[in-house]
């Protein structure tokens, strides 16, 4: 059998060439494994974006067409009426935010928000919508007290205009706690 000797020069171009594979191979396990991440975090802000605006729980971008906006008045309202916040946010506000994906200067809006948007994502995600289903219940309730008013029983028959009002009512009804109580 023949031996195969290797020059020290030889040697030394494979031992180079070995360490300079190693450390791509882990500069490009790094990279894979930090976008791995990043890709994880930008699912997941779509996926509390998407719930938060009655859109499902999917981890893409959805845009406005997919919102039911009967659901986002009442959850916009309940979120008011819980926080209490000066920095509330209206249906117009969503309708731009989710006008595209990318801002103006080309970032992610998801990545982007404007703070009362994130604070209400963040509050809808963090149990708001429990305050949201228990906001509609009240307002079945209070309408109940006025069937002349609301003779179908139901929010959900009224336009936009109408149910803006009926909150308006609620928020500005003498005995509101009992409602809550019911």
């Amino acid at each position: 059998m023949r031996k195969i000797v290797f020059s020290k020069k030889a040697f030394k171009y494979v031992v180079i060439l070995l360490v300079i594979s190693l450390v791509s191979f882990g500069i490009y396990h790094i990279y894979d494994v930090r976008k791995a991440k990043e890709d994880a975090k930008l699912k997941k802000m779509y996926e509390h974006q998407s719930y938060a605006f009655n859109m499902g729980l999917y981890p893409v971008y959805k845009d406005f067409s997919e919102v039911d906006v009967y659901y986002l008045i009442l959850d916009l309202a309940a979120y008011a009426e819980d926080t209490q916040t000066t920095d509330i946010v209206t249906v117009e506000e969503v309708k731009k935010y989710l006008s595209s994906e990318y801002t103006k200067d080309k970032k992610l809006a998801v990545l982007n928000k404007p703070s009362n948007i994130e604070a209400y994502i963040d509050w809808f995600w963090s149990g708001g919508q429990n305050y949201s289903d228990e906001y509609s219940l009240w307002l079945g309730h209070y309408m109940d007290d006025y069937p002349d008013e609301y003779k179908d029983g139901s929010a959900t028959v009224l336009s936009e205009d109408e149910l803006y009002e009926l909150i308006d009512k609620f928020k500005n009804c003498p005995d509101k706690e009992k409602y809550k109580y019911f």
